[in-house]
């Protein structure tokens, strides 16, 4: 039998979570800096309910699209809304108080917290059980704490079970440039090489007690590889008004693509069906504000449901995303309505730690690696989370053509789960 308590409670998350950590709530851990694999969760998860599912992720993947709209409206943007939202879910199992009440409405958070927690595992699980076909996924979460911090054990064993989250020690207090080496270097380790940096100088001082950090990189083959031969010079139009040439890609075949009133959807797959990656097209060259204004969660997902297998004529741009500094995420959700967690006088995270000086989120770091060619895509995405002292089936259609010469939005999507790995927008693919 399961019990579970709401976010804010002293109870436990799970009847299932029954502490097996030692007194100061470390318990056995990996060798320094080498990353765990997510594989290790429990075998005998079963599949939640639809409902604990869709509530998932439709409060990860609207996270993204919130993020999206108050990280920058002009330029090329990239997130990884599921590896920041796994990265704040566990911490927020340790908010208390109205840091809870505000980190569970950003979070639109719903249900009960056993439940969601279970989803978050079963989600993690899918993706290192099923067959790869070819794809490449890692997605790891670690916490690293102050030495002489004791971590609450609900919490400790909640990070353990349902987000394979391995707990190393760190001395945060005497050495702080070392630990944000050490973290620099998991996430690097992660990520294939694809996300150095991650916490940018200055982000780790001796008033940081914890580093929630989620790590992903994704590496998948389109079901059909494009011809290089077929890749030429086309026109794209930057920021929807200056053109300018870059290289297409260019291949005719079948594709999900869904017409909308002001904006046209389709899906490349990847190698398997399991995920794929999607572009949202406005039909004005300068409209990607109007169709990124009306477009959140709950309005893609009705949309993936309408998406028809169509023959297409597809011309699409090569790029790479791979920005030199990470992206802040503090003020953000700041403005999403986080201030009590970041506020030190006012955060609440007893949850989290037993008799020691109070915590509060210090800030919130992404950093990605995205790149498009003619074989398929890689991605790398690190998230870290600091805490300071406080102080579809094939039917004949009429050929049409998708040519993304305008800017344009892309996720990558699974299929299974429907949570977004990626989310982002594409101004100007030379950059």
């Amino acid at each position: 039998s399961t019990s579970a308590a709401p976010v804010g409670s002293s109870g436990p998350l799970d009847d299932s979570l029954k502490p097996q950590t030692s007194a100061n709530g470390t318990g056995p851990s990996a060798p320094p800096g080498a990353p765990r694999a997510a594989a290790e969760l429990p075998d005998e998860l079963p599949k939640p309910p639809d409902e604990d599912l869709r509530s998932l992720r439709i409060a990860s993947n609207s996270l993204g699209f919130e993020l999206l709209a108050n990280v920058s409206t002009t330029g090329n943007v990239a997130l990884a809304p599921a590896s920041a939202a796994f990265a704040l879910g566990m911490t927020a199992f340790g908010a208390r108080g109205e840091s809870a009440v505000q980190m569970k409405k950003v979070l639109h958070f719903e249900g009960e917290d056993g439940a969601r927690a279970r989803a978050y595992a079963w989600v993690l699980r899918s993706w290192f059980s099923r067959p790869r076909a070819g794809i490449r996924i890692e997605f790891l979460q670690r916490i690293f704490a102050e030495g002489s911090l004791t971590l609450e054990p609900t919490f400790r064993e909640l990070t353990r079970s349902r987000f394979a989250a391995e707990l190393q020690e760190v001395p945060f207090v005497t050495a702080p440039e070392v630990v944000r080496a050490l973290i620099n270097n998991w996430a690097e380790t992660v990520t294939q090489r694809r996300v150095s940096a991650l916490l940018p100088a200055g982000s780790v001082t001796e008033n940081t007690r914890l580093g929630l950090v989620s790590a992903f990189h994704f590496k998948a083959p389109w079901r059909e590889p494009f011809s290089k031969a077929a890749t030429l010079e086309g026109e794209f139009f930057v920021g929807g008004t200056d053109s300018v040439k870059v290289p297409l890609m260019h291949a005719t075949g079948l594709f999900s693509h869904a017409d909308g009133e002001t904006a046209t959807l389709l899906e490349v797959p990847y190698e398997g069906g399991e995920f794929a990656m999607g572009f949202v097209l406005p039909k004005e060259k300068n409209g990607l504000a109007t169709v990124e204004a009306k477009l959140d969660a709950t309005a893609l997902e009705a949309w993936t449901r309408k998406l028809v297998v169509t023959r297409v004529a597809l011309a699409l741009p090569r790029w790479t995303f791979a920005p030199a500094v990470s992206q802040g995420l503090k003020e953000p959700l700041v403005k999403l309505g986080m201030a009590s967690a970041f506020d030190p006088t006012k955060a609440d995270f007893s949850g989290i730690v037993i008799g020691t000086e109070p915590l509060a989120l210090g800030d919130l770091f992404q950093k990605l690696f995205v790149s498009i060619d003619e074989l398929g895509t890689e991605a790398a995405v690190a998230t870290a989370v600091t805490m300071v002292a406080a102080g579809a089936h094939e039917s004949p259609a009429l050929k049409t053509s998708f040519v993304v010469d305008r800017p344009f939005l892309f996720y990558v999507r699974d299929s299974l789960t429907g949570v977004l790995l990626l989310l982002g927008r594409i101004t100007d693919p030379r950059r």
